[in-house]
């Protein structure tokens, strides 16, 4: 029998199937497609031999009886050759949180570092709703904060291309090439970079998903077992649309008592733990490395030389450590300095050591840190107690003082609210407000993210900090760091 290489695409959804009155397989749905990848472990067929035999009722018995249901066999797997691609809009930023909490998914959320946000653009938890007074207090101080952005943009946009601003950083005037509309635009950034800070978790937002069907059930799930009553709207209605595209996939999610229960056990449990209180002073974001690996080195040269050698990892890692530190940089740097820039980095490090930190971020940043999903972290509880940050452009311009009474306002509100509507006055945290994040990754996630968060062009609130983390992982191990490609200063 001949064997041909062969690479094709495959699918669509059911309903352009339809729209072009197909009645074979040339299109596939997305569980017809899961179905068809299925088959190839128990069948030698070509896949697309294979589809001329589903239908979309068959692909949803399979799954029914192998994927999805209770009784069944549990091959979640085959899930995730079934992908959704779901438009979200008008939900909250704090919702929008709650979304993008999943490692595995894909997401592109609205930014606001590239355009004006309109006045009222806002959520209301409908608790508040039902209490005149608060509902009153609420409003009021999301839209001051709508009228505070609006008047700070203004004058922003006017300073910004003054001769006090061009004088302070020359960085901002016009380059050789650079258009009248580029340059307006460069600049409208900084301004709406700044004004952002001023905008809270109630802020809509609109944000693009890709998911497949195992972790679109995963997300569903976490949502409707979610404290925020939003999140479990948001939660039903993505349900209900994923379902059109997985109608077998992901019947099955639904609340999960144990997510909502752990919740409230851990809040529960962590008040013996709360003093003393954390208030952190300042704009300047801290960092502190919690722990790492001391043997660092000896774990990456012993994983570097493991693939080839004929011994265990034990055997090489015992001869490794009576190496002198000569003969491990020989290794390193024979491993590591041949990479050019844009060269990815190997997997070997990964085995060198773990680093956990500890940023006292402010909240725009840790949403910003939150597209390294991959890695592990924690975040506090939306809370305004830990503080609050400046923004640069707020200092340069001379509107602290207006920036503190604002975020002065806010605070109380918020803490009104907080006395009946605990979850809900989460929605009145700005991006401002400080938000301390724990977070841990391998040494091959720490040189993308050191390179990538401190290149020219990384949001300000995010380069420094991860600056500071770069020094401090270069201290614990300067061996590893050594051949390192990424920015050293700004």
């Amino acid at each position: 029998m001949k064997y041909k290489r062969r690479i094709y695409p495959m699918g669509v959804t059911g309903q352009i199937k339809k729209d072009l009155g197909l009645t074979k397989n040339e299109l596939l749905t997305e569980e017809e497609i899961a179905v068809v990848f299925a088959r190839t472990s128990r069948s030698p067929n070509p896949f697309d031999e294979m589809a001329k035999e589903v239908t979309e009722e068959g692909a949803a018995n399979f799954h029914e009886r192998w994927v999805a249901s209770v009784e069944g066999y549990g091959h979640s797997s085959v899930a995730e050759h079934a992908i959704h691609h779901l438009a979200c809009e008008g939900i909250s930023s704090l919702v929008v949180d709650e979304v993008t909490d999943n490692r595995l998914a894909s997401f592109t959320e609205q930014s606001a570092r590239y355009q004006v946000i309109a006045p009222g653009y806002f959520y209301t938890p409908k608790d508040i709703k039902k209490d005149k007074k608060l509902l009153k207090l609420y409003r009021e101080t999301q839209n001051m904060l709508f009228e505070s952005y609006e008047k700070f943009v203004g004058a922003g946009l006017e300073y910004i291309k003054s001769e006090e601003s061009l004088k302070k950083f020359p960085e901002r005037k016009m380059k050789p090439n650079e258009t009248d509309k580029g340059y307006l635009a460069r600049l409208k950034k900084i301004v709406t970079d700044n004004a952002r800070f001023l905008h809270t978790t109630g802020r809509l937002s609109n944000v693009g998903v890709t998911a497949n069907a195992r972790t679109m059930e995963h997300m569903l799930r976490k949502l409707l077992s979610s404290p925020y009553e939003e999140a479990i709207e948001v939660g039903k209605i993505l349900k209900k649309q994923a379902i059109q595209i997985t109608p077998t996939l992901v019947r099955f999610a639904d609340h999960n008592p144990y997510l909502s229960e752990v919740d409230k056990t851990r809040e529960k449990l962590a008040k013996s733990f709360s003093t003393p209180k954390l208030v952190i002073k300042g704009s300047e974001t801290a960092v502190k490395l919690l722990s790492y690996d001391k043997d660092a080195e000896d774990r990456f040269v012993s994983a570097f030389l493991y693939a080839d050698s004929k011994a265990s990892y034990e055997s090489i890692k015992n001869k490794v450590r009576r190496l002198s530190k000569t003969q491990k940089e020989r290794i390193i740097k024979k491993a590591l300095s041949g990479k050019k820039y844009h060269d990815p980095t190997i997997r070997d490090l990964e085995f060198a050591t773990y680093y956990l930190f500890e940023f006292d971020f402010d909240y725009g940043t840790v949403r910003e840190y939150k597209r390294h999903r991959i890695q592990s972290y924690l975040t506090k509880s939306p809370s305004v107690d830990y503080g609050y940050v400046i923004p640069d452009l707020f200092g340069e311009m001379g509107w602290e003082e207006r920036f503190r009474e604002v975020i002065k306002k806010v605070d109380a509100a918020y803490h009104k609210i907080e006395k009946k509507f605990p979850f809900s006055a989460h929605y009145l945290l700005t991006r401002a407000h400080i938000r301390p994040m724990l977070v841990e990754f391998n040494l091959r996630e720490a040189y993308h993210l050191f390179r990538l968060r401190t290149r020219a062009g990384a949001h300000y609130r995010i380069q420094r900090p991860i600056l500071k983390a770069f020094k401090l992982a270069e201290k614990a191990h300067p061996l590893l760091w050594k051949y390192y490609d990424g920015p050293r200063e700004l």
